[in-house]
């Protein structure tokens, strides 16, 4: 016992005394932040804005046009942290290569190290996300830290965008497609009036039917286009009231205090196993001295009758 406590002290202290580089048991620091998931998206904070407001039509119109997304931001962001495209990434801008000194798989050994080290934690109850990153250099874990939670601000934030993007692009065009066919129409309309006017021909019945079908296909039209518009302003205010979807509640720290490696229980832990295990031996040694200066047993033991 005391040859175990002796020896893991011993082990404890050179730890210590070597460079965290080189050591075989450096501390390691761990940096943590913590971010708010907004599930909610803009769409839902404009219904709600519109209905306390007393604008019951509107809130419907917007919320027709603008459905609830039902997309786990939260999950999606534990993904995106753990996917080898995010450790690729903190590859290439930390220069991992030379930190890590793995000549012949510099890329797989920085994943592999990045996964042990990284943690992503939500809490179900709050909707708090917890990142973490455990090194021997408490500088760069608050950098990676740091750098997990601008990358995935910035997906998002690019994702969110081009997709609203996109839906304004195709709005503009269909505004666009459906104006010049009410220009189309009512130009139409005036002729037919204009030649009704001129001259009563056999053909005025026909250009009555006519005018009378331009006008209806105008009068749909003009439903679409009044539709369309006010859809292209639920999504301007949709992006001018952008929500956050992160909001940092806990910023992440140079630790100060490490994280790891709990030397003195583990010093404990050794001592009580290297006790135990001295009990069980000097049982085990007695047991082997009383067989010896039985003759009986030893008889039996050597096959004797």
């Amino acid at each position: 016992t005391v040859l175990a406590l002796v020896v893991v002290v011993f082990f404890s202290v050179l730890s210590l005394k070597m460079s965290p580089e080189t050591s075989f048991w450096p501390n390691k620091y761990t940096s943590k932040v913590e971010l708010l998931i907004n599930e909610s998206p803009a769409s839902y904070n404009i219904v709600s804005m519109l209905s306390s407001g007393g604008l019951d039509g509107m809130a419907s119109i917007a919320n027709a046009f603008f459905p609830l997304d039902d997309t786990n931001y939260s999950a999606l962001a534990m993904h995106v942290l753990k996917s080898n495209t995010f450790f690729d990434t903190v590859y290439e801008k930390f220069n991992l290569k030379e930190r890590y000194k793995n000549k012949t798989s510099p890329k797989g050994t920085s994943r592999k190290a990045l996964k042990e080290n990284i943690r992503v934690h939500l809490n179900d109850n709050t909707d708090v996300l917890a990142i973490s990153f455990t090194d021997i250099d408490p500088v760069f874990a608050q950098a990676i830290v740091n750098y997990a939670v601008s990358y995935i601000q910035e997906r998002f934030s690019n994702m969110e965008l081009d997709k609203k993007q996109r839906q304004k692009e195709n709005l503009d065009k269909n505004i666009a497609g459906i104006y010049n066919q009410i220009i189309s129409l009512e130009e139409e309309s005036a002729r037919n009036k204009k030649a009704e006017t001129e001259a009563y021909t056999t053909n005025g019945f026909s250009l009555v039917l006519a005018a009378s079908r331009i006008e209806r296909e105008l009068s749909v039209q003009e439903v679409v286009y009044t539709e369309l518009v006010k859809q292209k302003e639920f999504l301007i205010m949709n992006m001018s009231s952008e929500i956050p979807m992160f909001k940092v509640l806990e910023y992440a720290e140079v630790p100060s205090q490490k994280s790891g490696p709990a030397r003195g229980k583990l010093c404990i832990i050794v001592t009580v196993a290297a006790f135990f295990l001295s009990v069980f031996l000097a049982f085990l040694l007695h047991g082997l001295t009383n067989i010896k200066k039985d003759p009986v047993a030893m008889a039996k033991l050597q096959g004797e009758k």
